[in-house]
């Protein structure tokens, strides 16, 4: 599996051409061991597949497998009407001798939010550790977050035209 190296500090551009470069090495057969070793936590998809739920299973020495699914049109309820809204579940497993499942369930409400509300990645500050999961799921379910990256000038169409790029990478 390619591994994102401090995918903390990157931001949603960064991590997504990361993403794209660690998996072109990968599917060419050009990615080196290290790039596909140590990481801590991995971001899985059955979503691609139709899945709505699956139970991921950790891989060893990881403490955790986070794993978005399916995104799919469900009815609810709503101020009282039944009405229909895009709806995903994220399906997740933490090694609980490592982290705690309060602050796993903090981790996933996190997450949450920011997938239910993406414009606060620009206005929160605090968020930004969360920064690259949220861009390496962007980018592996498809969510449109990483195409509204600001960029002043002429580097804003050399950014969307890497955007695309990316983008063609999990089509």
């Amino acid at each position: 599996v390619p591994v994102v190296r401090h995918a903390e500090a990157r931001d949603p551009y960064d991590t997504a051409l990361e993403i794209a470069r660690v998996s072109g090495a990968a599917k060419d057969g050009s990615a080196k061991r290290e790039e596909l070793s140590g990481s801590t936590i991995t971001i899985t998809s059955l979503g691609t597949l139709g899945g709505v739920v699956h139970t991921p299973i950790i891989n060893h020495p990881e403490v955790a497998i986070v794993g978005p699914n399916k995104i799919a049109e469900r009815i609810v309820v709503k101020d009282g009407q039944m009405v229909v809204r895009k709806m995903m579940n994220l399906s997740s497993s933490f090694d609980h001798r490592i982290v705690d499942g309060h602050d796993a369930a903090v981790f996933v409400q996190r997450i949450k939010g920011l997938l239910e509300n993406p414009a606060m990645l620009w206005m929160v500050d605090a968020m930004h550790r969360l920064l690259g999961v949220l861009a390496l799921t962007s980018a592996i379910t498809g969510a449109p977050v990483l195409a509204c990256v600001p960029a002043p000038g002429d580097q804003f169409e050399a950014r969307a035209r890497d955007l695309r790029a990316v983008t063609s990478v999990y089509e």
